[in-house]
Order: C-alpha cells, then structure tokens, then sequence
C-alpha cells in the first residue's frame, strides 16, 4: 500500500485543492468579521508560519524517507511517540468530519435544499470512499485535471465579478491598527495553513523526496492566493460591513453582481470539488495513518468503518452553520493550533538531538 507514487506537480495540485477546501466557504466571512477592510492582509501573514510547518515536515520526511508521521513518531519517541501518532489520528477524523459538516451545510443551503441530510452525507462519503479504495496515485492524476479546470473556473467569476468592483471599500488601509489583521492571520493560521500537517501522513507517496518542499510550498502559496483574491473580490463587490454578515461571503458577493447569478453554477462547482479534495486527503490519511499504526499491511478494510464513522461524527457534530462559524473562529485555533505545530516541532527537536548524539559516538 506504501508503494504508490506520485509526482511533485500532483503534490502541488493536491495542497492547493486541499488548502483552499472548505476554507473557500468560511475563512473569508471570519476574517472580514475581524480585521474588515484589511482582511485579504492575513493570508499573506498566515504564510510565513505555514512555510516554516512546510519546513518542518519535508525535513521530517528526509530523515526518515518513506515513513509516515505516524510510524517515525515511535522510531523517534518510542511509546510516547505512539500517543503522538494517535494524536494526529484523531486530529485529522476530527478535521475530516468537520470537512464533511461543511459541505453538508453549503450542498443544503444552496442546491438541495429539502435533501435528508443522511443522504448527503452517504452520497459524498461513498463518492469520497471510492476515491480512496482507487489509492492516490489515481486520484493525484484525476485531482490534477478537476483543480486545473476549477482555477479557471474560479478565475472566471473572479475576472467578471471585478467588473462590479468598488475598489474603495478596500480604503483606508490599516484604519484600525495591525492588530486586527494580527488575529486573523492567527486564526487564519490554524484554518486552513496549520492543517498541512495532515500531509504528514502520506507526503512520503512524492517519489522525489528532494521535491517535497517545493511541492508543498507552491500548492499553499497558490492556496493563499486564492483566498486572499476571494476575499478581496467580497470586499470590493459588497462591502466590509455586508460581507462580514453573510453566511457565504463568496456565494452571495458573486450573486449582488448584475448577472451573476448566472455564474452561480460555477461558483458552486469550485466550492465542492475544493471540499471533496480536502475531504479526500482527510479521509485518505485518517485509513493510511490507522493502518500504519496498527502495522496492518493494507488500508482497504478500514475505508467502510472510516467512512461510517465520518457519517456518524458530522451528523452530531453542529446543528447550523452559525456554530460553525463560532467553532472555526474561537475554539479552533486554541485546539488546532498546539497540535499542528507543536507535534511536529518537538519530534524534529528530539530527532535532531538524537542524530547529534549518535554523530559523536
């Protein structure tokens, strides 16, 4: 299962898809909330620490090539590093769960709006699940062509939306002092550039290791770039005060847009196929990680329970979108935060120094 390979640019197409996610749907609402007219500033700060997690992990992956967080964690750590593994295990069904409640809330709120939400779910998990079965190797190639088409898809209803645009809602900048753009790049930190870590998990699949980092760092800077065009395109299509009132900032910027409505379908193909490709490298990591752990020599049995699992947890976990603003915007970046850069970061330190005491010896 550990001998699948994918290519850099794969690598690139996969980060980028998974970067933008779900945050296309919530990120620009929680950060105009916040920092208002100077909100399309935190993606850019947000990218510092995002390039240092980068870091991190491609030299990770280099001192133990072909090895998952979850199975260097213990040649690292010993049974502590066990606890750690689990850890992440949680973290990304958790983050895979709360990916899954996201799309189930934007396909019910903008396209099947007296669905079950049961069917919903099944319908993405099952999609999601043969996704995963197929390995990523299948997937990276089918994500390449749908993340290529929806960029231009994107650029599109970016490019029209201009058309519309009151640039001065963008005046004056920093009005309010840095600190407001300070937390959201904070927040913006812990959703959506903390959870790279997720890739902790299978970025061992790149078959160049050398090419991990230029992978990684091109798919989130081209990730941050679009949301920070996003939203600035909600800023300057409505305003500070409407876009931070609306559920989906982006959805309804495009819509007050003379003939924008007619975009919409556009629109809403991005978002999902953004959604799913996260979803995917949630869902894939949570099986390739599990089995890692439980040293099984095949990820396929867990894919069915996995998925029932997700189905389970995203039901229960938020009854409305408005939680889930709440969620991602105060409880997330104190929850995510430690886990996303603190894990990775004390097992590089204690890999570092055991390398240097071996050295001497």
């Amino acid at each position: 299962m550990d001998k699948e390979f994918i290519s850099a640019k794969h690598g690139t197409y996969l980060t980028l898809g998974y970067v933008v996610g779900t945050a296309l749907l919530l990120s620009p609402t929680a950060t105009i909330l916040t920092a208002k007219q100077d909100a399309w500033l935190a993606p850019l700060l947000a990218a510092i620490p995002g390039l240092l997690l980068i870091a991190l992990l491609t030299s990770l992956n280099r001192m133990y090539p072909g090895q998952s967080l979850i199975q260097y964690s213990s040649s690292i750590l010993g049974w502590p590093g066990k606890l750690l593994g689990l850890l992440i295990l949680w973290f990304t069904f958790h983050l895979g769960a709360l990916v899954l409640r996201n799309i189930l809330t934007f396909v019910s709120s903008i396209m099947l709006f007296q669905t079950p939400p049961t069917v919903i779910l099944i319908f993405t998990v099952a999609l999601t699940a043969y996704g995963v079965k197929l390995g990523i190797e299948t997937l990276a190639r089918a994500f390449k062509i749908l993340i290529f088409l929806v960029v231009i898809g994107f650029s599109i209803v970016h490019i029209y939306s201009m058309l519309f645009a009151n640039y001065s809602n963008l005046l004056p900048v920093l009005s309010r002092g840095f600190k407001p753009i300070l937390h959201s790049a904070v927040n913006f930190t812990a959703f959506p550039v903390g959870e790279i870590i997720v890739f902790s998990l299978l970025i061992f699949h790149i078959h160049k290791p050398q090419q991990v980092g230029p992978s990684l760092t091109a798919g989130l800077l081209a990730g941050i770039l679009v949301l920070v065009l996003s939203i600035e395109r909600a800023i300057v299509t409505l305003d500070p005060e409407r876009s931070s009132r609306a559920i989906f900032t982006t959805i309804t910027g495009l819509s007050s847009a003379p003939g924008g409505r007619l975009l919409m379908p556009i629109m809403a193909l991005n978002t999902f196929v953004f959604s799913i490709c996260k979803f995917f490298i949630c869902y894939y990591g949570f099986v390739l990680g599990t089995s890692h752990w439980f040293k099984l020599s095949d990820y396929k049995p867990l894919i069915l329970p996995a998925g029932a699992l997700f189905i389970l947890f995203a039901l229960y976990l938020h009854s409305n979108a408005i939680e889930e603003f709440t969620f991602a915007a105060t409880i997330w970046p104190v929850y995510a935060l430690p886990i996303q850069f603190g894990v990775p970061l004390l097992l590089w330190l204690v890999a570092i120094l055991k390398n240097a005491l071996k050295s001497q010896r």
